[in-house]
């Protein structure tokens, strides 16, 4: 599963779009919006335990936005701070450990949440144009929330 979300993540930054920043020395700001096409959460539930879900969900419509703001002290360095928000659909598999229930049928619905805060340093390659390419490396944390669920009570029954 953490597998999953760093991969998510990695797809949310890079197609990514930088409103705003300022290339001068001092501070900056910027808001940035993003979209993660379809991606995978794994569910990996114990063998048999009633009430699991087995095999795994699609993330899709993965929708994103980030605002941060950073210091560019020069000689191309910057350190910045960034928070953000995304949220998408679950789409889960059909497999359900338990037992086959008269009164239920399939319903297949959930969803994702995800905070998340990162420190990046950051260092523009000097190219002279217009676009500025840059490397960078940074930390983070992120709080993921997710809920799916694959069956529901029949109200005809």
């Amino acid at each position: 599963m953490k597998r999953t979300l760093l991969c998510a993540t990695a797809a949310a930054a890079i197609v990514s779009v930088t409103g705003a920043a300022n290339a001068d020395e001092g501070w900056y700001v910027r808001a940035d919006f993003g979209f993660s096409p379809t991606g995978n959460l794994d569910h990996d539930p114990a063998v048999d335990v009633v009430g699991t879900l087995q095999g795994d969900a699609s993330v899709e419509e993965n929708f994103g936005g980030w605002v941060g703001a950073g210091y560019d002290f020069g000689q191309n360095v910057r350190l910045e701070t960034t928070f953000g928000y995304r949220a998408g659909d679950l789409d889960p598999d059909n497999g359900f450990n338990g037992l086959p229930l008269a009164t239920a049928s399939p319903l297949e619905n959930g969803d994702v949440q995800v905070w998340d805060a990162m420190v990046n340093l950051i260092y523009d390659l000097n190219n002279e144009s217009r676009i500025t390419p840059y490397a960078g490396a940074g930390v983070g944390l992120a709080q993921v929330n997710a809920g799916v669920s694959n069956l529901a009570a029949d109200p005809a029954a």
